[in-house]
């Protein structure tokens, strides 16, 4: 599947050229990998923000603040490639339906985290 390569970054697993993009919404961050020039549509899934504070105002108003927020390196799209591949069968090389881990969370280790200095 052809992917933009517009601020796409690269990742090399396994001898294996990826292409990967993470893009922050409401809540959280989607991640984009695909292999570069196989068959394969990619891995997808979503990592939240991390580390929300709340400061209540005097007059009872919530303010939400986003510190240390975690930063998508190639250390953590190295680990959902091989999670991708160890745990979930996925194999570059061959064409198929993509693969949604949906909440990265759940299965990678992320207390390690780069995280952003706010």
């Amino acid at each position: 599947m052809p992917k933009s390569e517009k601020e796409a970054r690269n990742i090399i697993v396994n001898s294996i050229d990826y292409r990967w993009r993470a893009k922050g919404s409401d809540g959280s961050i989607s991640i984009s990998i695909w292999p570069y020039e196989l068959p394969h549509p990619g891995i997808f899934g979503s990592i939240s923000y991390c580390e929300v504070v709340t400061e209540e105002l005097n007059n009872g108003e919530t303010i939400w603040r986003l510190t240390k927020q975690i930063v998508i390196t190639n250390k953590l799209i190295q680990r959902i490639i091989k999670l991708a591949i160890n745990d979930h069968g996925f194999d570059p090389t061959v064409k198929s339906k993509p693969l949604n881990l949906f909440n990265l969370e759940d299965h990678i280790d992320i207390s390690d985290a780069e995280r952003a200095n706010r």
